[in-house]
């Protein structure tokens, strides 16, 4: 079986273990939970657009070694190589993929290929000096990094301002490593390169929310902080695309008319935003504080999409954001729930 098949194994092995299709494309917030998953659990930080190009079977050569030792480990594994030996281990003169019972079901039943015996001590000879030489050059790069050596801390140069102005600081003396970087939340596209040398960072959060800050020290954190950035109110941005890109902020004048939550086609212009292109409107709220428990409550709303251009399937996004995750769906017109999932 070639690293390619074993990968696709791992990965739909991936899919069951957080209980998604076999098959099939991930939303956004579904690749950013298993990125964030697999972090929390291995260490190691896989970045969306490679979640996204792994579980779309978008690669020609293997992934790195960090990204396939993140996988099987998360999978309940040792690395990549106790993988890759076990799925190929030769059991009564075939080869069959051995599967985890710990992850339960399997996506589909053992594949068998029939063999030779000369053909087999063959793939042995051949096989064990490769994934000997595999090993050793795979565990000689895995250095491990004691949390305790390192030091990692945040401060909000105001409270409730948008944007808002912050200071890392860091202590890495006594870590060696070939990168470094913190990085503001799950978007790797928020990563920032730092020298080792050094021991503070400013760096800028323009929306608000609950935000998970990383010390990454050769692609694995070492150390994560919470990061609350709130808001004294509603507060209205505009994305060009959904979690990603600068925002635009939107000032409605006023953001509740009337008991209403609202935001009209000239708060839109007057924030000298192009209504006519494809954009993501948010409208977010982030107390201080809100003790409320994320396995039993309601959330009940009405509202209403007034047509602002020609929209077959309008939809909107609600999301409940809590310290450690978020719950999310979408809504839309009783004919168009097939995009909705």
């Amino acid at each position: 079986m070639s690293d390619k098949e074993l990968v696709q194994i791992c990965l739909q092995q991936v899919r069951i273990q957080l209980n998604y299709e076999a098959s099939g494309p991930l939303r956004q917030r579904d690749l950013e939970h298993i990125s964030s998953d697999i972090e929390g659990k291995t260490g190691i930080l896989i970045s969306i657009s490679t979640i996204k190009r792994l579980m779309n079977g978008q690669f020609n050569q293997l992934p790195q070694a960090a990204t396939l030792n993140a996988i099987t480990k998360y999978i309940g594994y040792e690395g990549w190589q106790d993988f890759r030996v076990k799925q190929n281990e030769p059991t009564n003169g075939r080869t069959e993929i051995v599967v985890d019972h710990r992850i339960q079901p399997p996506v589909h039943p053992p594949v068998q290929k029939k063999t030779s015996r000369y053909s087999r001590m063959v793939a042995l000879l051949v096989g064990v000096p490769i994934v000997l030489v595999a090993t050793v050059s795979f565990f000689a790069r895995d250095g491990s990094i004691n949390p305790e050596d390192v030091s990692f801390s945040v401060k909000k140069v105001t409270s409730n301002d948008i944007p808002n102005t912050v200071i890392f600081t860091y202590d890495l003396g006594n870590v060696s490593g070939d990168s470094f970087f913190i990085q503001q939340s799950w978007d790797r596209d928020r990563r920032v390169k730092i020298d080792n040398g050094k021991h503070t960072l400013t760096d800028i959060y323009y929306e608000p929310g609950y935000h998970n800050a990383k010390l990454i020290v050769n692609n694995t954190v070492v150390k994560s902080i919470d990061i609350s950035i709130p808001t004294n109110g509603w507060f209205f941005y505009m994305q060009p695309e959904l979690f990603k890109g600068s925002p635009t902020y939107i000032h409605p004048i006023p953001p509740i008319d009337s008991g209403i939550l609202s935001l009209r086609p000239e708060d839109i212009s007057n924030s000298r935003i192009d209504p006519s292109v494809d954009n993501f409107y948010t409208y977010a709220y982030f107390p201080e504080k809100y003790d409320v428990g994320s396995d039993n409550f309601k959330f009940n709303m009405r509202f209403k999409l007034n047509e602002l251009k020609n929209v077959t399937c309008p939809s909107i996004m609600h999301e409940i954001c809590g310290q450690s995750n978020a719950i999310y769906f979408f809504t839309t017109l009783p004919g168009c729930t097939g995009n909705i999932n």
